[in-house]
């Protein structure tokens, strides 16, 4: 009995810390995507781009805290390849995870796509983290 009570403080304690965690990766992903929209207004679309990679990859390790992936990685891009490739993620999203991991000089995505492909794949990440983080 004893044993199973502590299982349960342990078990409440991570998840506690699991959604102190998410929540800190949301506000760096929000962070970001600021600043994405401040380097669009300033053309400097390589920022835009850098910077809505990195809010979306933020929400995906949130994400990641309650949906283990190994195939995710561990840092924004491996996180946007694994989207990439997983065909358990809904096609939209694949194409806009493919389309910010591409290189500038491979594929001519503009600030505003780069924006609309990180803010879909935040909306994604958050209406799943809702189940979680209530």
């Amino acid at each position: 009995m004893l044993n199973l009570k502590y299982q349960q403080i342990v078990s409440k304690s991570l998840n506690n810390l699991n959604i102190a965690k998410a929540r800190i990766a949301m506000a760096n992903g929000d962070l970001d995507l600021s600043r994405a929209y401040d380097a669009l207004k300033e053309g400097n679309i390589g920022k835009v781009r850098t910077s809505a990679r990195r809010a979306a990859g933020y929400y995906l390790d949130a994400l990641l805290l309650f949906e283990p992936n190994e195939y995710y990685g561990t840092h924004f891009m491996a996180h946007l390849r694994g989207v990439a490739y997983d065909t358990s993620i809904p096609k939209e999203l694949r194409q806009c995870a493919s389309d910010l991991i591409q290189r500038l000089s491979d594929l001519n995505l503009s600030g505003e796509e780069a924006l609309s492909c990180a803010n879909k794949i935040i909306d994604y990440c958050k209406e799943k983290l809702d189940a979680y983080l209530g």
